[in-house]
């Protein structure tokens, strides 16, 4: 059989098991296969009941199918198929019982209007991983004002059009990581205000890698309900002010050089996330100072980032009130820490100090208390000096600081025999104040047989009275 015949036939059976897979009556089977979804009922985050879900992913689809393969579906995934557009007028699709839609790492490029209109109670859309380089318009997003969560990240966005997200009046959270959209998103001063009808009742807003060099003040200060803000992996030169409400915040992959308390004066921020930062030289003191909710920092991948300064945290004491429960510096430039930070460690949850490197001097041996809440201390290691290379700081010992160990010996030597004299001075003060001080009550003669002051009988003649008083 020669190579065309050989094609021939391949296309066909190809071509034949399309016809049968959209020609059959439903897509649901009990098994997965090449023809057939998996369907079964199973649960779902944030619902009450399981929901009907059908799993359609890598069966090769190159359309969306028709709803009459797919009844009474809540939850349909068709991620990882070769889908290439969305079009109502090729595909009428409707069902009042969708919520959950999953069309990520398809061919879509293009996105017409009015295709999830008969589809009002989709709560879930992802996007995701596609090719879409426009939506058509304004209508893209038409009837889904019960959609909560949109994710668009990993396309080819570069313009919006007008008021292309105001049908969406319960949006909740948005994600649109990873397209081109910085040009278009730092044309107004405030992102709630841009022509493309942003809901201000967003709670989560994913921004990752869309090219934002610069944003004002307050650029954020309308989103009522804005607690994650996602920003990481744009050519941000500082900390952008945001709303005080926020409560995570990742700027992680930008281009901060510096590490400023004035650019964090969040109150509610409990998660700060600054990894990746190659820039990063500086972390002020004071920097983390107002934050007095915060409960994750992650300070984790910034080669530059040589020093943690003492204060960054305020001046700390066994007093200190500490919220934080987990704080990652791991592969960072730190090589030395002051034992300051072993009043905030102690009462973290979580310590993650591994692979910096660390230069084993006498002033490092502190970590050596914390081997509660630090993370694989073993990977906690020297880097100089040379002797010491690669030794974990958990185990060092007299043998390899003795010069360490022996002054902290002598030091605690020192310290008793003070402690010792001191309560010594005392034992004799108290003595002193008990039988000789002035609390010591005096001596008193009484009267008595023994007294200088007992009665005395004086006999009197009253003859020589009489003469005595004659003369």
């Amino acid at each position: 059989m020669s190579t065309i015949s050989v094609r021939i036939l391949i296309f066909a059976l190809f071509l034949s098991e399309q016809f049968q897979l959209f020609s059959s009556e439903e897509l649901c089977s009990f098994s997965k296969s090449k023809l057939k979804c998996m369907c079964r009922y199973q649960a779902q985050p944030n619902t009450p009941f399981p929901v009907h879900s059908a799993d359609c992913t890598r069966m090769s689809l190159t359309e969306f199918p028709k709803d009459t393969h797919l009844p009474s579906v809540e939850d349909l995934d068709l991620s990882r198929n070769l889908i290439s557009t969305l079009d109502h007028d090729h595909n009428n699709f409707e069902s009042v019982l969708l919520r959950f839609l999953n069309l990520s790492f398809n061919k879509i490029a293009y996105l017409f209007q009015d295709f999830f209109i008969n589809t009002p109670n989709l709560s879930v859309l992802d996007l995701s991983h596609n090719e879409i380089v426009y939506l058509s318009n304004a209508n893209v997003f038409r009837g889904l004002g019960n959609l909560t969560v949109l994710k668009l990240s990993f396309n080819k966005l570069s313009t919006l059009p007008e008021d292309v997200f105001r049908p969406l009046k319960n949006l909740e959270e948005l994600d649109l990581r990873f397209n081109y959209l910085g040009v278009t998103l730092m044309q107004h001063s405030s992102f709630f205000q841009l022509s493309m009808g942003f809901p201000r009742n967003i709670s989560k807003l994913n921004l990752d890698g869309v090219g934002i060099s610069k944003l004002p003040n307050g650029y954020f200060d309308e989103g009522s309900h804005l607690k994650y803000l996602s920003l990481s992996d744009n050519p941000l030169t500082e900390i952008p002010l945001v709303s005080s409400i926020v409560e995570h915040l990742d700027l992680s992959g930008t281009h901060i050089t510096t590490v400023s308390g004035k650019h964090l004066p969040y109150q509610s921020l409990k998660v700060l996330k600054l990894n990746r930062l190659k820039r990063l030289e500086e972390i002020e003191h004071y920097a983390f100072l107002n934050l007095k909710s915060l409960e994750e920092l992650h300070l984790s991948d910034s080669k530059r980032l040589r020093s943690l300064p003492n204060l960054a945290f305020g001046i700390l004491s066994n007093d200190t009130e500490v919220t934080l429960k987990r704080m990652h510096i791991s592969r960072t430039g730190i090589r030395t820490l002051n034992s300051t930070y072993l009043h905030l460690f102690k009462k973290v949850k979580f310590v993650d100090l591994q692979h910096n490197p660390w230069d084993c001097k006498c002033e490092i041996l502190w970590l050596q208390q914390l081997n509660g809440s630090l993370h694989r201390y073993d990977n906690i290691r020297c880097l100089t000096p040379r002797n010491l290379r690669t030794k974990k700081i958990m185990s060092l010992s007299d043998k390899d600081m003795p010069d360490c160990f022996n002054s902290y010996a002598n030091v605690q030597k020192t310290l008793i025999g003070i402690f010792s004299i001191l309560v010594a001075l005392l034992c004799l003060l108290i003595l002193y104040l008990l039988y000789l001080g002035p609390f010591h009550p005096p001596k008193t003669r009484g009267v008595g047989p023994g007294s200088p002051y007992q009665s005395i009988s004086l006999e009197i003649d009253p003859c020589k009275a009489e003469d005595a008083s004659r003369n």
